[in-house]
Parts: C-alpha cells; structure tokens; sequence
C-alpha cells in the first residue's frame, strides 16, 4: 500500500533538509522528538491542519476533494545569546533548500 501524500511530503522534506550546513543530520520527521544537547541544532519536520474542500462536477459528476495541508519545519537550537540568529541562519538555510527542490 502507497504511503500517504502528508508522509511522502514529510519524507521529502526530511531528504532535501538533510545535510544543510547548520543542523547537518539532525532532521527528524516527528512533531514529538526528545532532542539531547547532542541533537542541536535540529529540525522537526510535520504536516499541520489539512483543509479539505469538496466540490462536484455539474450533472451529478462523482465528487472532488481539493486538499491541502501546512508543512511545518520547526527549527530547535539550544538556549544562548545568539539563539535567534542561529534560528534566522537555520530558516534562511530551510527556505533556500526547500524553494531550490
């Protein structure tokens, strides 16, 4: 059986984020993960509320779902001076490589 589409998102996503300078290896596809001092900087990738709309072809067609749904990437580093710098590197490294694929 097919994965399906919201874990193939998710799969991908943890493919192209693999391997970016900042959180290397660190990318787990899990909205709960307890993350070590070892595991930061990391990236929590999930897909968030789905929006379902169902709409029918005229005539008594079968009916049509358009979906579609959030990636999150939650981006993790440890509690320091330069935390929100870190973070800003580490979204400008997600949106690069995600826009990129």
């Amino acid at each position: 059986m097919a994965s399906h589409v919201r874990k193939q998102i998710r799969d991908r996503a943890v493919t192209v984020l693999t391997g970016l300078d900042t959180t290397g290896d660190r990318v787990f596809a899990s909205r709960f993960r307890e993350l070590d001092e070892s595991d930061l900087p990391a990236l929590l990738i999930f897909t968030g509320d789905e929006d379902i709309e169902v709409s029918t072809i005229k005539g008594g067609g079968a009916a049509r779902q358009v979906r579609s749904c959030s990636l999150v990437v939650w981006a993790v580093a440890q509690d320091r001076e330069d935390l929100d710098d870190q973070i800003d590197t580490i979204i400008a490294e997600v949106e690069t490589a995600l826009f990129a694929d």
